[in-house]
């Protein structure tokens, strides 16, 4: 075991203020919806116990769960507007009408997404054709190692995409 032995009650009282803060932080006007959230993400923690008891990082085990929550209930919102199909239709036709919207905007797109280093690794992997064994070799860690951090960061990519189209069919500014 990783941590010592600590009981959810010590956890939830050494980390519900701050848990609570960020998430209020967060929400900024809609703040009275911070204890539910941040009630939340004790629910989850105290559901993975066993995974909890074992991390290196309790509190940042909680922020994240935290940020996901966040992020969950902001595409919720979001996406009772308009589903899926209905999105891609619109954002095919805005790609139809303006013919700037190429490869250099969805770069820029991408670059406020990721950290220079996170951005650094993707090219290196997809635009310089280094395999996963390379790079982790270069960073020293396993080659599924690397291959699960090119998973989460495809993954903030594509979450990081859908709200920035989100934002233009709302305030119709460009991202």
């Amino acid at each position: 075991m990783v941590t010592t032995e600590k009981s959810f009650d010590e956890i939830y009282r050494q980390n519900y203020s701050r848990i609570y803060s960020y998430i209020r932080r967060s929400l900024r006007q809609e703040w009275p919806e911070a204890e539910d959230l941040t009630q939340q993400v004790f629910l989850i923690a105290f559901q993975k116990w066993d995974e909890l008891q074992e991390h290196p990082n309790i509190p940042a085990f909680l922020t994240q769960v935290a940020k996901n929550i966040l992020l969950k209930r902001s595409i919720g919102q979001k996406v009772a507007y308009m589903g899926s199909t209905e999105l891609m239709t619109v954002m095919s036709l805005k790609q139809a009408e303006d013919p700037a919207y190429d490869m250099v905007e969805y770069y820029a797109s991408i670059e406020s997404i990721l950290s220079k280093g996170q951005l650094y690794l993707l090219r290196q992997y997809y635009e310089n054709g280094y395999t996963a064994e390379e790079i982790a070799r270069g960073l020293g860690i396993q080659g599924s190692c690397f291959k699960r951090r090119i998973a989460r960061m495809k993954e903030k990519v594509r979450i990081g995409m859908e709200l920035a189209a989100w934002m233009v069919l709302i305030t119709g500014a460009s991202f």
